[in-house]
């Protein structure tokens, strides 16, 4: 199960990794305040406002928007963590990984015990009766 999860965290931050390397535009053509057209892979389509040569004033717009991604991956090592950082990272590691790996259940079952015998009657020994 361990093994299961630390292998599904490893694949999930590996493809935010990959994700956060990508870039990409987005193209939006507005037609007043209307939106027409979105296009993720190359141009918007035009509407037919910018065709007609009847409109004199140029109402139609287009918006690109685009989204950079991380040119280079910034590698940290253990020298550039503060040592307050340090400290929760070793307690989180010990006490959420170690522990659990050392923790193994100890089983005790008494097959073979009686129980003992009870050779005084207590109510009587200690004349506590219901009445």
């Amino acid at each position: 199960m361990k093994k299961v999860l630390l292998k599904l965290i490893a694949t999930t931050l590996a493809i935010f990794v990959l994700l956060a390397t990508f870039s990409f535009t987005v193209g939006k053509h507005f037609c007043g305040d209307f939106l027409i057209d979105i296009s993720f892979v190359g141009e918007t389509d035009c509407c037919e406002m910018d065709h007609s040569k009847e409109v004199k004033t140029k109402c139609c717009k287009d918006e690109i928007t685009a989204l950079e991604g991380i040119e280079i991956l910034q590698q940290h090592s253990e020298k550039d963590l503060a040592f307050k950082s340090q400290q929760f990272f070793i307690a989180f590691f010990h006490s959420f990984v170690v522990d659990f790996e050392s923790y193994k259940p100890k089983k005790h079952f008494l097959k073979d015990f009686s129980p003992p015998d009870n050779s005084k009657n207590f109510q009587v020994s200690f004349q506590c009766f219901l009445i």
